[in-house]
Formats: C-alpha cells, sequence, structure tokens
C-alpha cells in the first residue's frame, strides 16, 4: 500500500490461565494426555486427541525491499503472496469442507504468482476436526507430496503469536534450508493421508514455504514467503 517503510508485525501470549484451560477443556479441544505432556501435541496423527495451550511471542520485521538492501539488511525471506477469509460456519469448529481455507491458499499462491511451493508450516493444532480439515484442503490444492510440518508438535498452540511464530520459522527454514520436523505424528491417520508430513528435520532446497493460520471461529490467513 506504500503507507509505511518497517512494520513489526506479532505477537505476545500468557493464555495458561485457569479460566482458558477451563474454556478449552469444556470445548473438548485440549489434549488430556496429561501424564506424558511433551507427547501430548500429535498433529495428522492417528491417536491426536487436542491442541497443548502455550505462552510465547514472536515478531517479524517487514521492510521495504529497497531500504533493507540499501541499509546492508540480513534479508530472511519476502512476503510474495498473503490472503485472508473467514468460514463464517461456527463460533470455534473449523468448517470441515474447508471452502475458505481453501480459497485463502489458492488466493496466496495466485498472489504469489505458483501453483506450488517447497514447504507448508502447517497450522496442524492437533485437533480431530482441525487437522483433517487442513489436510484435505492441503491435499487438493498443493496433492500429497509436499513435506509438511506442524511446529505446534513442539512449541504447542500460542494462540494470537502463533501465526508470528510459524511465520518466523518458515523464514529460518527458508535462510537454513533445512525442513524442521513435526513430532509424536506415529502414526498418519487415514484422514490425513493427503500430507506428506516431515518426521525428522531434513535438508531441502526451499525457494517458496507457505505457512498456513486456520483459527478458531474459521479465520483464516496464509503467507507465501520466498528464498530473497
Amino acid at each position: 500500500m506504500g503507507r509505511a517503510d518497517v512494520v513489526l508485525a506479532g505477537g505476545a501470549v500468557a493464555p495458561v490461565t485457569r479460566a482458558m484451560l477451563a474454556f478449552f477443556a469444556g470445548t473438548r479441544a485440549a489434549s488430556t494426555r496429561n501424564d506424558e505432556p511433551e507427547r501430548a501435541c500429535r498433529p495428522f496423527d492417528r491417536n491426536r486427541d487436542g491442541m497443548v495451550i502455550a505462552e510465547g511471542a514472536a515478531v517479524l520485521v517487514l521492510e521495504d525491499a529497497e531500504l533493507a538492501a540499501a541499509r546492508g539488511a540480513t534479508v530472511l525471506c519476502e512476503v510474495v503472496g498473503y490472503a485472508a477469509t473467514s468460514d463464517a460456519y461456527h463460533v470455534t469448529a473449523p468448517d470441515p469442507a474447508g471452502t475458505a481455507a481453501e480459497a485463502a491458499l489458492r488466493h496466496a499462491l495466485s498472489v504469489a504468482g505458483v501453483t506450488r511451493t517447497d514447504h507448508v508450516n502447517a497450522h496442524g493444532t492437533g485437533t480431530r476436526l482441525g487437522d483433517a480439515a487442513e489436510a484435505a484442503v492441503l491435499s487438493r490444492v498443493l496433492g500429497a507430496e509436499v513435506p509438511t510440518t506442524a511446529t505446534k508438535s513442539m512449541t504447542g498452540h500460542l494462540m494470537g503469536a502463533a501465526g508470528a511464530l510459524e511465520a518466523a520459522v518458515s523464514a529460518l527454514a527458508i535462510r537454513d534450508q533445512r525442513i524442521p520436523p513435526t513430532t509424536n505424528c506415529d502414526v498418519l491417520d487415514a484422514e490425513c493421508a493427503g500430507v506428506s508430513v516431515v518426521r525428522t528435520a531434513v535438508g531441502a532446497a526451499l525457494r517458496d514455504v507457505v505457512s498456513t493460520s486456520f483459527g478458531f471461529g474459521g479465520h483464516n490467513a496464509v503467507l507465501v514467503l520466498r528464498r530473497p
């Protein structure tokens, strides 16, 4: 839009409170695997039973490319595509058809001028409905071969900071030319068979990376990041 040369985009959250835990327990969105918390969040796994609430922060510096070059900034990636949509389906549950989420993904790819990507950092919360709906969208749009990671398996769900954190992880994946793993996905669920889940960190030639955020209430956002 040309209104700002530099923007800070991110979030910081500390939602681990009695009220928030009670809310997510009431919606049955939270994992009950309390006896082994390190394995509680299991995106795309057959035995997943919900998300894990987490705390944290992430901030990205978005800067005009010419200004960044002029000051000799270290550029991790370029934002070449983005889109946002709303399901208007349910106050918390995702639309199982994934119509609006798919529209966001397709539009972001269109803005970036591509139809494929080298890697997806998926929203992947570990809920039954959310993972299945997202897997179907990714499969329809990108096919089943794109290496896909759900970093919430390691970090938990940072709520309002989750999108920023996963965009940062995606930027670092481009910098390092390395795809981070999805932990705890021991057996891929048949409902999620349309995605290629990366279970161990692996080196890869990454030019374009997609980061998806499909939040509560059907708030969908997709970024396409590119190696500079």
